[in-house]
């Protein structure tokens, strides 16, 4: 259901969010390596990011990214909808131009708004503390 965009955006704020306030920000560079990301896509979604006020760039020595707010504080909705927006709005599940309605549903309209449902509280209702503390780790 996430794009890869968005995958590797809460990959970073979830590396990011698992750090202290001591251990300083990472490059982008060490992000890429640390979520598997390619430097150069990943330089373009953490400048979204940090235009939506989730990550602090900090430049020069000692420069690199850190979360702007507390882990507990973001939730993973804000996040989908910066990379994803255009999948979360009830789409239908076998047509990309076709929007279910009640007066014209599909005919998987009523299990799929269940599930679609489903997921947008479990977007809304996690927040990346709760992803960190799930043991959520990179993957190199």
């Amino acid at each position: 259901m996430l794009s890869r965009t968005s995958k590797y955006a809460l990959r970073v704020l979830a590396l990011l969010g698992m750090r202290n306030e001591d251990d300083g920000p990472l490059l982008r560079s060490e992000l890429a390596e640390r979520v598997g990301a390619p430097s150069a896509y990943l330089a373009k979604i953490l400048v979204t990011l940090s235009k939506a006020g989730f990550l602090k760039a900090t430049r020069g020595a000692g420069g690199g990214y850190s979360l702007n707010k507390a882990p507990e504080l973001i939730t993973l909705l804000p996040i989908v909808e910066l990379f994803d927006g255009s999948q979360l709005n009830g789409t239908c599940l076998f047509s990309d131009t076709h929007m279910c309605s009640e007066t014209d549903p599909a005919k998987a309209r009523t299990p799929w708004c269940e599930i679609h449902r489903t997921y947008l509280t479990f977007l809304t209702s996690t927040t990346l503390e709760k992803v960190v503390a799930c043991g959520w780790a990179p993957l190199n």
